[in-house]
């Protein structure tokens, strides 16, 4: 039985990436919206709330942690929704600071017990590796993300350090860390329950 799959997240990073996964990997799922116009949690949440109600078997949502960590009311009402019974279908995915750190990973030879400040702190880093990278729909429109991550870094290397990362992070290191790893992991399960 197929199922339906929402993913979203608060800017046009994560849409352009998600959709070139979408595409590359042949996926059948939703990307909602069709290329967000806000990044707060009050329409984060809205958007999962509706995704919800329209009956959506999976729901993901990526979320950026530094503006949640800049704006603390903001990351307290994002506490208080995941505890509630409406958000309990849904997976929140997140990357601290940014979604460009899970990119970075690609191409880091091992674990990094480094706190990146913000989006700025890792772009620097990430440019290394992708020259010209900017977060704007035209640079993004010119190269498909999972697709040039996959080619020139390493996805499975860049899986293991997001787990390692999180385990960290949980065990109290002060460190930047992304779940991203849990979006490919329920994309496997999926993928798996829709072969039987």
């Amino acid at each position: 039985m197929k199922k339906s799959i929402a993913i979203f997240g608060e800017g046009i990073t994560e849409w352009f990436y998600i959709d070139s996964l979408r595409i590359v990997g042949h996926y059948p799922f939703k990307m909602r919206p069709s290329i967000p116009q806000h990044s707060d949690i009050k329409h984060l949440l809205a958007e999962a709330r509706q995704c919800v109600t329209e009956g959506y078997d999976e729901i993901i949502c990526l979320l950026d942690m530094d503006r949640l960590n800049t704006h603390p009311s903001e990351k307290q009402a994002y506490h208080r929704a995941k505890q509630q019974r409406i958000f309990q279908k849904v997976t929140f995915i997140e990357t601290d600071p940014c979604t460009e750190y899970w990119f970075l990973m690609h191409f880091m030879p091992k674990p990094s017990h480094r706190k990146y400040a913000d989006y700025e702190a890792v772009a620097k880093e990430l440019c290394k590796y992708m020259p010209g990278y900017e977060k704007t729909k035209k640079y993004f429109q010119r190269i498909r993300l999972y697709e040039f991550l996959s080619q020139h870094g390493d996805l499975e290397k860049a899986l293991n350090l997001a787990k390692r990362s999180v385990e960290l992070h949980d065990e109290g290191a002060e460190i930047s860390y992304s779940q991203m790893y849990q979006l490919f992991k329920k994309l496997e399960l999926l993928e798996n329950k829709s072969k039987k």
